[in-house]
């Protein structure tokens, strides 16, 4: 009898065990739950502006990127720390994107643990890349791809053969996991170089983050310059130009801070353009490659992240960061252009004056140290096909 009252005590506590576990699941779920609906319904009851402060793009951009990237999401919810919804993952990465907030002050709006927040912004932007860069941020492979890229430039810039304008910035990080001293640039801080090949529409064609910051030429250690050197891209040939006699091949834009190429053109040094006709290759040039600067402004300045000292311990989630924010650049220029590209640098033409762009004044990034010419067979050539443009600007090619 004593044996059975011990048995059936045993059964009772196990019970109450098996209760009390139940029990404290229920309430771990529940707290979940508020925690996800308190910033979930300040941000979707706000109204329009609110909206796009925080996210950097309207509610209908919001939810078609929901539909295009919710599958994908939807298999990386953990089952040790709990689920965490897709369009929760979306807002707490655009948000971040759009601000440039700590994940300490994300931890605290959206109530989850710091490093749970920095996987999940993670996770989301790795799936951005993976699932739309084929789509949005996809370098053009065949002669007329690049025909039509040069075409929009002659039409809307007035610079023939010109395949895009390249320039790059440092994206500044802090970690305790790369403590490699390369990476610490010309003004001492660490950072990422992003190099970016811009269309004359303000698209991103390519994109690269993957250079150390202290490198002194990032760009002739990047894929993009050995593509154009091996003409992996399929660039079309050289041809002539109305007027002129001599071939001049198609070409990038850049600025001081990149070496001279036969296929890449910058402009003459202040010490060189003495001459009205070299003033002129200049303007044309500055003109055609403020595409490149206004790309870059527009995306920072909608995207504050890639403004601060990002708190990623990994490169390959800054190489990330960069990939995403400019997929959604481009992506954003499809679907809202006239309200994303609002604020562009432009020109009074009568005055010939440059009217700053509005993310002029809150644009912190740093562009690349000026690189002095190098006297070598190339930058003859090149110099050779600098001077070839500069005589039919001023030639056939001038402007009313």
């Amino acid at each position: 009898m004593e044996k059975d009252i011990k048995t059936v005590l045993d059964i009772l506590h196990l019970a109450k065990s098996v209760i009390d576990l139940c029990e404290k699941d229920k309430r771990r779920r529940r707290q979940q739950q508020t925690a996800f609906k308190c910033p979930l319904r300040e941000l979707l009851l706000g109204d329009e502006e609110t909206f796009r402060a925080f996210h950097s793009m309207s509610t209908l951009s919001f939810r078609k990127l929901l539909r295009i990237l919710r599958a994908r999401l939807e298999r990386q919810d953990s089952q040790i720390t709990g689920s965490v919804p897709a369009e929760v993952r979306m807002h707490m990465t655009f948000r971040f994107l759009a601000t440039g907030e700590s994940f300490a002050t994300l931890a605290g709006i959206f109530q989850l643990p710091k490093k749970r927040i920095k996987d999940i912004v993670a996770e989301t932007l790795s799936s951005i890349v993976k699932r739309l860069k084929r789509t949005f941020l996809e370098i053009p492979r065949t002669e007329e791809q690049w025909l039509s890229i040069a075409r929009d430039f002659q039409e809307m810039w007035n610079f023939p053969h010109c395949l895009g304008a390249v320039d790059g910035h440092h994206i500044a990080f802090r970690s305790k996991t790369i403590t490699d001293a390369s990476y610490s640039n010309y003004r001492q801080f660490k950072s990422i170089i992003m190099l970016a090949l811009v269309d004359a529409q303000h698209r991103f064609l390519y994109v690269d983050a993957s250079c150390k910051g202290g490198a002194e030429d990032a760009f002739t250690d990047s894929p993009l310059f050995d593509a154009m050197e091996s003409n992996w891209l399929n660039i079309p040939p050289e041809s002539n130009l109305p007027g002129l006699e001599e071939e001049l091949p198609h070409v990038i834009l850049a600025d001081q801070g990149f070496h001279l190429q036969p296929w890449l053109m910058k402009p003459y040094e202040t010490s060189e353009a003495q001459t009205m006709v070299k003033k002129v290759f200049n303007y044309r040039l500055n003109r055609a490659h403020r595409v490149v600067g206004n790309a870059l402004g527009i995306m920072s300045n909608r995207f504050r992240a890639i403004q601060t000292e990002l708190e990623l311990e990994e490169v390959s989630q800054i190489t990330n960061l960069v990939k995403a924010t400019s997929i959604l650049h481009n992506f954003l220029i499809s679907e809202e252009r006239e309200e994303y590209l609002h604020g562009l640098e432009t020109e009074d033409i009568d005055f010939m004056a440059l009217i700053p762009g509005d993310w002029r004044a809150n644009n912190f990034l740093m562009g690349l140290a000026p690189l002095s010419d190098r006297l070598d067979d190339c930058e003859n050539v090149a110099r050779s096909v600098r001077d070839g443009f500069t005589t039919y600007f001023s030639s056939t090619g001038a402007v009313p």
